[in-house]
């Protein structure tokens, strides 16, 4: 272990595929926190980390996947840290409600990269939707949503509703002249409820991929998934 780190101590971290190809179960002594912050920074053979991942249980795990984020937060080694999003979900999928907020959202704040911004939020994502922690402001998004769509028959009430809008200077008046805004708001609205119904943190991921995925010019909708999903206005359209 303490020839790894000799050997590591100049290497700078390579944020595209992993730097150093070292197998480091060659090591007997070398602890799974020490293996998790070595693939963090510099990124190891798949062999070593499948290691890690076969031989603890998940309350350790999903320790050792946190040690492993934030050293790839702190390099900004994106392919490091979505190998080991990648590996948490199916997990998540069969221990839901285990992992915890509080260590991710230091990480969402020190994200370098829209790449970055990406792996941790799917972290992030998993955390919330597997805790039940969503469930509360889709709820509310519902009701904006509703309240919108039953007034927006009203040609004053849309104009109105376009001006207020100063966060997003790129939005055009024609849509909300038009009934192209209460198209889009009306089939997200029927997309939330989909995800609203869902009973499992994989529907529910799949339903939102394909909300994002259908997204063009989005505002409301964009802040709307923001509020629901807890992310910053860093996560937009493109980075969802």
């Amino acid at each position: 272990t303490a020839l790894i780190r000799e050997f590591t101590a100049e290497v700078e971290p390579y944020k595209d595929k992993y730097a150093l190809p070292l197998d480091l179960t060659s090591y007997p002594d070398i602890t799974g926190d020490e293996v998790m912050e070595f693939h963090g920074a510099h990124g190891c053979e798949e062999a070593c980390v499948d290691k890690v991942f076969d031989n603890n249980e998940w309350q350790t795990l999903k320790e050792l996947v946190v040690i492993g984020l934030r050293h790839a937060v702190h390099a900004d080694n994106t392919a490091s840290a979505r190998s080991l999003v990648s590996r948490t979900v199916p997990i998540a999928v069969r221990f839901p409600g285990m992992l915890s907020l509080s260590c991710i959202r230091p990480m969402l704040s020190a994200a370098a990269s829209d790449e970055m911004l990406c792996s941790v939020g799917a972290y992030y994502i998993v955390v919330i939707i597997s805790n039940g922690q969503m469930t509360g402001r889709l709820k509310e998004a519902l009701v904006v949503l509703k309240s919108w769509l039953e007034q927006s028959d009203s040609l004053a009430f849309r104009v109105s509703s376009w001006r207020k809008m100063t966060n997003h200077p790129e939005s055009k008046m024609m849509p909300f002249v038009g009934g192209q805004a209460i198209m889009n708001r009306s089939t997200f609205y029927k997309a939330l409820q989909r995800v609203d119904a869902c009973t499992g943190l994989l529907s529910s991921l799949i339903e939102l991929s394909q909300i994002v995925s259908a997204l063009q010019h989005p505002c409301l909708r964009l802040d709307l998934l923001q509020y629901i999903l807890g992310l910053d206005t860093r996560y937009s359209a493109q980075v969802l």
